[in-house]
């Protein structure tokens, strides 16, 4: 199985996810990813979470990506990661991925899905009365991404992860809706789940 520039982009967006982004830095999951998904590239916006320590002990060079400084580390011959805190425009990295992991916030979702891409939302429980899973869950079921409820499944949907996308179409969340219909949605389930 041979795929070329295969990208996976992980985002958390200016919240703190601690718990996602030292997993995913870590030295098992880089491993998996490398060898078992088919990705040659990590790309990771890691905000104010730490990033794994093994990660940050292999040799980097400074580089530039879409107008974004970040570090770049060559994990393998064949695979790379390219790691930054912030950016002031997420959409060409949104853009450029084959796949997202991102945090299940609002503001990521939507635009994943508004840029058609396969989406995998992890929730971080540990914000605003865990809203985060319950939007999650319900687009999962809606089948327009994969909701990954535990950081610790992970690696199992990433290797399963072409898949588990078959049965998912990020366009059904917009198709046959007015214009910001999605938006509302979303929406309505964080405000039913913060006044319930």
């Amino acid at each position: 199985m041979t795929y070329h520039n295969q990208t996976l982009f992980v985002t958390v967006g200016t919240t703190r996810f601690d718990a996602l982004i030292t997993h995913i830095s870590s030295e098992s999951v880089l491993e998996t990813i490398a060898t078992q998904t088919g990705f040659t590239h990590l790309i990771l916006q890691h905000g104010h979470s730490p990033l794994h320590p093994t990660l940050l002990s292999l040799p980097s060079t400074r580089t530039t990506l879409f107008e974004t400084e970040a570090t770049s580390i060559t994990y393998s011959p064949t695979f790379t990661v390219t790691v930054f805190p912030f950016t002031n425009n997420i959409n060409p990295f949104l853009s450029s991925a084959n796949l997202v992991l991102s945090h299940a916030g609002t503001g990521s979702i939507l635009e994943s899905l508004r840029l058609l891409k396969p989406l995998i939302a992890v929730p971080n429980p540990i914000l605003m009365h865990n809203h985060q899973l319950e939007i999650a869950q319900k687009m999962h079921s809606e089948g327009v991404l994969v909701c990954c409820e535990s950081v610790t499944d992970i690696e199992s949907i990433l290797v399963d992860w072409k898949r588990l996308f078959k049965d998912v179409d990020p366009e059904k969340w917009g198709r046959g809706r007015a214009e910001g219909e999605g938006s509302r949605k979303v929406m309505r389930v964080v405000l039913e789940e913060a006044f319930s």
